[in-house]
């Protein structure tokens, strides 16, 4: 069909925070517009998946006989659920770690570049006022998971892009940065120096029940639910994904959308003026149209002759086998008749 021979891929491999970049102002709807007509970007993301699950996929996602571009990888937020509160999704540090070292591995082996990035931080006070939200009187009230545990986890995949010598984003720390200049430090759990209360983030705040974070209307966040993204938290995302390119001469060189060529010629190569081999083989569409019919034509025709000849041919051999054979059928009636005449 010509879809995929001549575009790249670019593939975002990740959970619910990948398969939600393609929400409206997504940062992988970003992606796919900033490499248009340049490379096809895939949505590889499984929302409520873990590194555990994401690991048993692998051959069937990244197959030998595919080659991508780019692979990013972005995993770990449901990993680093609390056991006790979300113990299906919740995966021990040090397997996560394992899980994702091999992930990254298999993934260097099909992929041209990989990028790692972290899970990022959360807005504790905004999950505990979506959960009162969403489940009313039901509402645990209490975090499904925290910024003090995801920092861990955050860390750990830091280690792995290390050791597998990949590009890394820090989303963890890009997320907590753009949280604190929307939070007031009131809010942020900040003391009056500014530090942070705790190690999982300046603005992480320890809020003792919903009705507490229903207690904030005006709370500001990069989070639409307190995990998932809203316009600012994709761009956020986006932009960090974006400069990591940048900034690392090999995947700039292989991925600067200005520098990447399009899969067929920009419009204005093919205006008259413009010195270009595609526009002059675009020149005359019709008369290679015509050429091309008359060929499949004489291809027919030719086809045509050999199929009539086969059928004369076949029926003459045909029909002398059928005289043959009566001539044998006939000398053999014959006989018998004679014979019993005699």
């Amino acid at each position: 069909m010509g879809l995929t021979d001549r575009r790249r891929a670019i593939v975002l491999f990740g959970d619910s925070l990948t398969q939600r970049g393609w929400e409206p102002n997504g940062w992988g709807a970003a992606l796919a517009h900033a490499y248009g007509r340049s490379c096809d970007v895939y949505n590889r993301g499984y929302g409520g998946y873990n590194t555990r699950w994401c690991r048993h996929m692998l051959p069937h996602l990244f197959p030998a006989t595919e080659s991508p571009l780019l692979v990013t990888v972005l995993l770990g937020t449901n990993d680093a659920a609390l056991a006790d509160v979300e113990p299906s999704a919740h995966v021990p540090l040090e397997e996560y770690a394992e899980n994702l070292a091999a992930i990254v591995e298999h993934v260097k082996r099909r992929a041209a570049r990989v990028v790692l990035i972290s899970p990022p931080c959360m807005d504790e006070i905004g999950r505990m006022a979506h959960q009162r939200v969403k489940y009313g009187e039901k509402a645990a009230g209490r975090l499904d998971r925290t910024n003090a545990n995801t920092a861990r986890y955050a860390e750990a995949a830091r280690t792995v892009a290390a050791d597998a010598n990949v590009p890394f984003v820090d989303l963890f720390a890009i997320t907590r940065d753009a949280m604190a200049e929307l939070e007031d430090a009131s809010f942020g759990g900040m003391g009056d120096d500014g530090d942070s209360d705790d190690d999982g983030g300046s603005f992480s705040a320890s809020v003792a029940s919903p009705a507490a974070a229903l207690a904030f209307p005006a709370h500001r966040s990069i989070f639409e639910d307190g995990i998932h993204f809203d316009a600012r938290g994709q761009h956020a995302v986006f932009d960090a994904v974006m400069r990591t390119v940048g900034a690392f001469d090999d995947l700039r060189t292989a991925l600067d959308p200005e520098r990447l060529r399009p899969d067929w010629p920009w419009g204005p190569e093919m205006r008259e003026g413009a010195a270009s081999a595609w526009r002059e083989e675009c020149a005359a569409p019709e008369d290679a149209a015509r050429r091309e019919e008359r060929a499949r034509r004489r291809e027919l025709e030719w086809k045509g002759g050999v199929g009539l000849g086969r059928t004369w041919r076949d029926g003459a051999m045909a029909c002398g086998l059928g005289l043959a054979i009566g001539a044998a059928v006939g000398v053999m009636a014959g006989r018998a008749l004679a014979t019993t005449r005699g």
